[in-house]
């Protein structure tokens, strides 16, 4: 299993807790790097037109898992932008900017191979997902040194400790919450940082060598076993 949620899942439905190993995925922790997001953030926000001044909230998925409650919380923060990359179609939650008055800060672009030139340009990634068995929008944005807001609902979520290495939302939907938390790290810049820089180091032991290692003893064990 990928996350303590769904080991939760296999055991109600499937097997015994004991028969189930959560082996958390890897980040690639030189694509996605502190440093190289600092070189690249100013060219990155030029190209996209966006200025160093602009406090820009990121959001990368399924519009499905919570776009719209992205948006509501943008609605909140009036002078924040939000970028959503997602292959999703993008119909209703255009509409959905257009209602709540956000359209003209609301940006909409589709997916890119080189997602870590979003994450250099935004100050926190917003992502409160309704579910996500764990979340590597989560994982990659924290090995970048970026602020994570998130919900409780993503299995990537059980490493974070709230309001050390990330934020945590416990309802989704409370579009008020995130946006609170939103202005939080808009004003406290030093603190925006701080939590950026335990978040990479969070994410540091998660590598693919580790998730190498871990499958690898697993199978082991299992043939030891039979």
């Amino acid at each position: 299993a990928i996350s303590e949620k769904v080991r939760a899942e296999l055991e109600r439905y499937y097997a015994r807790r004991e028969r189930v190993v959560v082996i958390r995925p890897g980040v690639d922790g030189e694509r996605f790097h502190p440093e190289r997001c600092r070189q690249a953030r100013a060219l990155v926000r030029r190209a996209l037109g966006y200025a160093e001044r602009d406090f820009l909230l990121l959001y990368v998925g399924d519009l499905r898992k919570g776009a719209a409650e992205a948006l509501r919380a943008l609605a909140l923060v009036p002078d924040a932008q939000l970028l959503l990359i997602s292959r999703s179609s993008t119909r209703r939650y255009r509409e959905l900017a257009r209602r709540l008055g956000v359209g003209e800060r609301a940006r909409f672009l589709p997916p890119t191979d080189r997602i870590e030139d979003y994450y250099a340009a935004s100050d926190a990634l917003l992502f409160p997902t309704i579910y996500d068995a764990h979340g590597m929008v989560i994982w990659e944005a924290m090995a970048c040194g970026l602020p994570v807001i998130t919900t409780r609902a993503a299995g990537a979520a059980e490493i974070i400790t709230h309001l050390e290495d990330g934020v945590l939302v416990e309802d989704p939907r409370d579009a008020r919450a995130l946006a609170h938390y939103a202005r939080w790290l808009r004003e406290d810049v030093a603190l925006r940082e701080a939590i950026g820089r335990r978040a990479r180091e969070r994410v540091e032991a998660f590598s693919w060598d580790r998730v190498a290692r871990e499958t690898l003893g697993v199978y082991e064990a299992a043939r030891r076993s039979s």
